[in-house]
């Protein structure tokens, strides 16, 4: 052994020595985190299995007056039946700014996440705690309180001891707290529980933002450490706060915040276009603008439903809207629509992200009509006296056609039955043609005088009403339509929310199934034009046709 050691240094210093060897640098106190809490929100089946990430769930059933429906409440799809999964997620982030933060790390958390208390917005009844906190190797701990509607969630994540990754503060370290499971949602708007702006500019249906989940953070047992390679400066939050003259009650309340939208279940159609027309079989196959005073004429409506909500065709109600009494030119006495047939709304599932899809379900559907000729020869169907209405459940107690989206169709006269403003003889042609066309079972309705159902020599008496009277001397061709083709109207889609930005105009492709044709009446126009028209004595033709009608004048 050499004697060096011993010439260098006295044995009374020896275990000074050894102490100062083996004894660590205690490093400075870690960055004061800020706790960043997340939910999001995601369709779940039975067995537990996760849709996609929603941003909007209907939590509440407009309630329409015309209908004592529950669509909604027993909708397990999207309804209040349907189940959710609930994610909550924590980042600890400490001061960017600060050495310490990069090699600062949670060590415990004890939370409490309050769902709303007794005015959450979330059913808990049938509810249950997974995947609770999977970073969090020791004493994980939770406590589901269903009458409070809280969750508290206690552990530690001894990554070291666990040979697992630690929770940085320096942002990297999100971690999922739990997920609660088969959560239903309550009628929200309708109990009052969620609020919503009444101000602000949203489409018909209801919505608000999803903001009053909160979490409070247990200062006292929540704690950090700032780690060297061999030692770690370790406190509470409460700890950190007062060594810096900061008022630990700062750090205890904090919002659980995401981007899901709370959306009433509505209905809400638009109308693109109804079309009034008359469907024409004898001597022309086309459908002419040209409605006979107290004939059926034929309607072609097209409608969207751009609501939050869907729609089955066989709850639709099709009426007149306002006086009913035919004012308006027209009354319906007949409609037809797709059967057992649900015409969605606007896909709701990413309601406030801006992306092309949340129009992709909305449908687009049509209404077949007949409408009762209530006006006068030379009236229009005048849209500003009349409408109709679409009563739905779900939805308005009316969706009334308007914004001038039915056509104003001119009335001429019940004689005339080829369409040309003018009752003369060739009326009296197209009369016995329609009756060829009785007799081989085909269609006649349109050249039908007295629309009883048959052609015989009672329908002159039709026309020895009308004979001689003409639309001409009031309309132009022009006065009829600008054009053959009804332009229907463009709905700007991009005005239904501020939330739903595609920046298109939505028109529907292939609606225009309607196109005029008033070759007759153009044609008559032009001869009118050229040629000064004899109708003969006329009224010695009006007493024969009423002569050769048999009708009883009871002039004896």
């Amino acid at each position: 052994m050499s004697h060096d050691f011993y010439e260098n240094y006295n044995l009374a210093t020896l275990p000074d020595v050894y102490t100062q060897l083996n004894t660590t640098v205690i490093p400075p106190s870690s960055s004061l985190p800020w706790f960043d809490f997340d939910y999001k929100i995601y369709k779940v089946d039975s067995a537990n299995n996760k849709g996609s990430e929603l941003n909007g769930i209907l939590t509440s059933d407009y309630d329409s007056y015309a209908y004592d429906y529950s669509t909604w409440e027993n909708d397990s799809t999207l309804g209040g039946e349907a189940k959710y999964a609930i994610d909550i997620f924590l980042n600890a982030q400490g001061d960017p700014d600060l050495p310490t933060t990069s090699s600062s790390y949670l060590e415990t958390l004890s939370t409490l996440i309050d769902f709303g208390g007794a005015e959450s917005i979330f059913d808990f009844s049938n509810a249950y705690l997974i995947d609770a906190g999977s970073d969090f190797n020791f004493a994980n701990t939770t406590n589901f309180d269903k009458v409070n509607n809280t969750v508290e969630f206690i552990g530690a994540v001894g990554d070291e001891i666990a040979n697992t990754t630690g929770l940085s503060l320096d942002g990297s370290g999100e971690t999922k707290l739990f997920t609660i499971t088969q959560v239903k949602v309550s009628d929200v708007f309708e109990t009052g529980l969620l609020d919503y702006d009444p101000s602000s500019n949203y489409e018909s249906f209801r919505t608000k933002l999803i903001d009053n989940i909160d979490a409070e953070i247990d200062i006292y047992d929540t704690v950090v450490s700032n780690r060297t390679s061999d030692n770690a400066n370790i406190k509470s939050i409460h700890e950190i706060a007062t060594e810096i003259g900061v008022d630990p009650e700062w750090y205890t309340d904090y919002d659980v915040t995401g981007n899901v939208h709370a959306i009433e279940a509505k209905v809400d159609l638009v109308n693109y276009g109804t079309s009034v027309y008359t469907q024409r079989f004898i001597g022309s196959n086309d459908k002419t603008s040209l409605i006979r005073e107290g004939a059926t004429a034929r309607g072609s409506a097209y409608w969207s439903n751009i609501g939050s909500y869907k729609v089955n065709s066989d709850e639709l109600f099709i009426e007149d809207y306002g006086p009913g009494d035919g004012s308006g030119g027209v009354q319906i006495i007949a409609s037809n629509v797709a059967v057992n047939t649900d015409f969605e709304g606007l896909d709701i599932s990413s309601y406030g992200v801006r992306e092309t899809g949340s129009l992709s379900t909305v449908d687009t559907f049509q209404i077949e009509l007949d409408f009762l000729v209530t006006g006068k020869a030379g009236d229009r169907i005048d849209d500003s006296l009349y409408s109709y209405k679409v009563n739905t459940q779900n939805g308005d107690a009316f969706s009334a056609s308007s914004d001038s989206v039915i056509t104003n169709n001119l009335i001429t006269f019940k004689g005339d039955l080829n369409y040309d403003g003018r009752v003369s003889l060739k009326d009296l042609a197209f009369l016995n043609a329609g009756k060829l066309a009785e007799e081989d079972n085909d269609f006649f309705s349109d050249v039908d005088a007295n629309y009883d159902q048959t052609i015989d020599t009672a329908d002159l008496a039709v026309l020895s009403e009308d004979f001689g009277k003409t639309l001409h001397t009031s309309f132009t061709p022009d006065d009829i339509f600008s054009a053959t083709t009804w332009s229907y109207a463009d709905k700007d889609l991009t005005q239904i929310s501020e939330h739903i930005e595609e920046p298109i105009f939505y028109s529907p492709y292939d609606l225009n199934d309607v196109n005029y044709s008033n070759s007759s009446f153009n044609y008559q126009a032009t001869v009118d034009s050229l040629v000064q028209v004899s109708l003969g004595t006329l009224g010695d033709i009006k007493g024969q046709l009423y002569a050769d009608s048999g009708v009883d004048l009871g002039l004896s």
